[in-house]
């Protein structure tokens, strides 16, 4: 088996396939805000589905790719010249790479009678998001896109079992278990049921699905079994109150007073 080639195809499969084929959950609220602000700005890492997205939600939308340095050049020499040429709307891809493109959309979305509309994208750096919401300050949204979350993908297309989902992971984030267990030179599925590690990538496959929880446990074992919640009612305790969580690796949702027991397949 050749682990490099195996691992390359899963990140096409997953970079590029899901893409195009399923549902965000982020579709719905960009076509609302969309109708309040003239910009819409998605930042997030590489290989998210920025640009897709946008393509999808806006097909009719003029696409720019700043990326492309003739592309640059030509925004570059006659900045007014290039957004005068946009009709209805444009998308706007990498506009980190263009920083005074932002000035320029300021003075247009304050226009009154001009009613084009922008989606704008970028990399997930802390400089783009500030430089954003301090020329656009009440005239764009600011939207995080991250890789597809488990809930996104139909249940036809899921990993059946937990140690497949760990194996293939969900890459590109920054914690995805594919990778993990890529470098870890762990060749299949198979080898997580008696690897060490794997409680440990099983947390890393939790944290991976972006879900913010308020107080959690995350065990990869498959039944649950009191000592789970140990932790949780211990620091509840020390700070006088009594909900928090526990992700588990087994399939059945458990309800304890007020601590909730989640499987690893029921994060949305």
């Amino acid at each position: 088996m050749d682990l490099k080639s195996d691992f390359k195809s899963t990140i096409f499969v997953l970079s590029s396939g899901f893409k195009s084929m399923y549902k965000r959950h982020l579709e719905k609220l960009i076509t609302q805000l969309i109708k309040k602000y003239r910009c819409i700005s998605l930042v997030g890492p590489r290989q998210s589905g920025k640009t897709m997205l946008s393509k999808k939600l806006f097909p009719k939308y003029e696409y720019f790719s700043f990326e492309l340095p003739d592309v640059r050049d030509i925004f570059e020499y006659d900045p007014r010249g290039f957004l005068e040429g946009i009709n209805d709307g444009a998308i706007f891809d990498e506009v980190q790479k263009v920083p005074k493109l932002l000035s320029y959309l300021q003075e247009i979305v304050d226009d009154k009678n001009d009613h084009r509309r922008f989606i704008l994208t970028g990399s997930n750096n802390l400089q783009l998001p500030h430089n954003v919401s301090q020329t656009l300050a009440g005239r764009t949204r600011i939207l995080q896109v991250l890789p597809f979350q488990r809930s996104e993908i139909p249940d036809a297309k899921q990993k059946k079992t937990l140690n497949e989902s760990i194996f293939y992971g969900s890459y590109p984030r920054i914690y995805d278990t594919g990778l993990l267990c890529y470098l870890l030179r762990i060749k299949n599925a198979k080898q997580l049921e008696t690897h060490p590690l794997r409680g440990v990538i099983f947390e890393n496959l939790v944290i991976d699905e972006g879900v913010y929880l308020d107080l959690i446990e995350i065990k990869s074992g498959k039944t649950f079994q009191k000592e789970f919640l140990k932790n949780v009612v211990w620091l509840n305790e020390l700070q006088n109150r009594s909900v928090g969580t526990c992700v588990y690796g087994g399939t059945k949702k458990i309800t304890l007073g007020d601590n909730q027991v989640i499987p690893w397949n029921g994060l949305d």
